[in-house]
């Protein structure tokens, strides 16, 4: 019993760890979207999703974001901006957005070259940033 006890807190000591390391990139990309965007994130789900290191920057293309967001159903379009190591995604309802961002926050690209993995990182905006970005952005 004290066995279990004990692995009981090693995984929630694990778990705490990634939280905070996630709460910490989190904080990164809200300050890089108000900053280089001038976009304050959503703190409520929507239908439009700011995603750090999805970007061309990253070696990123269009058909990867596509191929990983379109898994779930309702994506409509993804901005990738020229020049910058974010993308933005939107679906047609922010329900769709929702099972999305669910299971890809953190989510690891593959088959990505060079010694660094590709880790998505994603924060809800607010519906139709994606209509104003779109000016700015290709594909």
């Amino acid at each position: 019993m004290k066995n279990e006890s004990m692995n009981c807190d090693a995984t929630q000591k694990k778990s705490t760890k990634q939280d905070r390391k996630l709460g910490k990139k989190l904080n990164k990309c809200r300050h890089l979207l108000l900053k280089h965007e001038n976009i304050k994130p959503s703190y409520h789900s929507t239908k439009d999703i700011f995603v750090a290191n999805g970007g061309l920057l990253n070696q990123i293309q269009h058909h990867e974001m596509v191929e990983v967001f379109g898994q779930y159903s309702g994506l409509d379009r993804v901005f990738m901006v020229e020049g910058k190591p974010y993308s933005f995604v939107s679906f047609k309802t922010s329900s769709f957005a929702e099972k999305a961002f669910k299971y890809l926050q953190a989510f690891e690209l593959h088959d990505k070259p060079g010694p660094e993995k590709v880790v998505l990182y994603l924060l809800y905006v607010n519906d139709g940033m994606c209509n104003v970005i779109e000016w700015f952005s290709i594909g």
